[in-house]
Formats: structure tokens, sequence, C-alpha cells
């Protein structure tokens, strides 16, 4: 039997209604944190492809807001800290990378399909994520209290009052005049 991949895909694709239907405000956080993750860190990719050492800032800054809201969303892990090393940051980026992708599949893997037991694979990926974040700290120069703080101040400036909007959000109030 010759099977069409059009037909297929059609046929095996989980309608938007059923995800919904099965989205709860957990899941949404969690699908949320993931697709802000691996967002972030290719964006770290391409400061770092630029050698643009604020906007690597902001990007480091970004992976913390999101790394943060994950650990909230799934249950926190604690920060494993590197001393010393002596890797390229280009490979600490395929590292990072490779584990956001872990992160956002694992998520894909709990929201959409419902299991359960995708937490703990997700847990077990943010601390790996956190390892080679660490890393990156020292092979670029940056320290997480640094982009944290520039983080803060982004994002103080976006939002008033710390306060969600969509307007704000697609304002961005910390990007006029740049």
């Amino acid at each position: 039997m010759e099977i069409n991949f059009e037909d297929m895909v059609r046929a095996l694709c989980k309608p938007g209604n059923e995800i919904v239907n099965e989205l709860d405000s957990k899941k949404a956080h969690v699908l949320h944190m993931a697709i802000g993750i691996m967002g972030e860190s290719v964006e770290l990719l391409e400061g770092l492809i630029k050698d643009d050492k604020e906007n690597i800032s902001e990007e480091l800054g970004d992976i913390e807001f999101y790394f943060e809201g994950m650990c909230q969303g799934v249950g926190h892990i604690p920060f494993i800290k590197i001393k010393n090393n002596t890797q390229d940051y280009f490979n600490l980026i395929d590292k990072l990378l490779i584990e956001a992708g872990n992160i956002l599949d694992n998520a894909k893997k709990f929201v959409i399909y419902g299991d359960e037991t995708k937490v703990n694979s997700i847990l077990e990926n943010l601390s790996n994520y956190s390892v080679a974040l660490d890393q990156m700290y020292i092979a670029t120069n940056h320290t997480r209290k640094e982009a944290i703080e520039y983080n803060i101040k982004k994002l103080s400036k976006r939002y008033k009052l710390l306060k969600y909007s969509n307007q704000a959000a697609k304002e961005r109030a910390d990007k006029q005049g740049k």
C-alpha cells in the first residue's frame, strides 16, 4: 500500500481543538517556557556569531527569565556551578541548543501527548542546560547575576509596574531609540 505523505500528515497531526481542550494552565506555562528557552538560545547563538557583547548580555538575561519560569512550572532544581572550563563558546552553544531542543521535545510530549512522565525528563534537561549555561557564562566573561540584572532593567522598562500586557510586549518600550 502506497502512502501519500501529505495525507498521512493531515491524518496524524493532532487537531488544534483537541490540544486546546486538553490544555491546562500548567501545560500552557511549560510550553511557553520551553518555546522561550529555545528561541532565546538561538538568539544567543546569533549574538555570539556577531560578537555583539550587548546582545549576548540581553539574550543571557532572557534565557534566565525563561529558565526560571520553567523551573517554577515543573519544580525547582539546584543550580550546578562549574568552577572552570576551557571550551570555546561555539561548542557550548551546541550543548545549549541540544538541551533547549530536548526541553522543547519533552514539553511537547507532556503538553500535546499528555505524558506526565516527561516532567522528570524536563527536570533532567534543565539540569543539563544549567551546566551548559554556567559554562557559557565563564566562556563569555559574563555572570548569571549580570544577566538577571540586565533582564530586570529591560523588562522593568517594557512592562510598567511589572504588569504583562500584549500591547506592552508589542510596543517594546525598552527598544525605543535603538
